[in-house]
C-alpha cells in the first residue's frame, strides 16, 4: 500500500532526477503501470471501495429463506433445521 512519502519520493523522483517510471518501480519495488497512476493523478491515498453485493441465485428467494429462517429459529431445538436441509 502506497503512503504519502512513498506517493512523494515518486513525484520528486520522475521530474527532478529524471528518472523513468521503470527505474523509480524498481527502486521503490512497485510495478510500473502504479508508478505512474500515482505520478499522473492527484490523490494521495490508494483507497479499494468495494460495491454492495448481489446475489442473484439467491436473490429470487430471498424471502423465503428469510421467513423459514425466521420460524426455524423461533421452533424447538428438536424440530430445527440444519443449513443442507434448508
Amino acid at each position: 500500500m502506497y503512503i504519502v512519502e512513498t506517493l512523494a519520493k515518486n513525484r520528486r523522483l520522475y521530474p527532478g532526477e529524471g528518472k523513468g517510471c521503470k527505474t523509480i518501480g524498481r527502486e521503490l519495488k512497485r510495478s510500473k503501470a502504479s508508478v505512474k497512476k500515482r505520478i499522473r493523478g492527484k490523490e494521495t491515498s490508494q483507497r479499494y471501495k468495494r460495491r454492495q453485493a448481489v446475489d442473484p441465485v439467491l436473490e429470487a428467494d430471498r424471502g423465503w429463506l428469510l421467513s423459514t429462517l425466521e420460524a426455524d429459529r423461533k421452533a424447538p431445538v428438536s424440530y430445527r433445521q440444519t443449513a443442507r436441509k434448508l
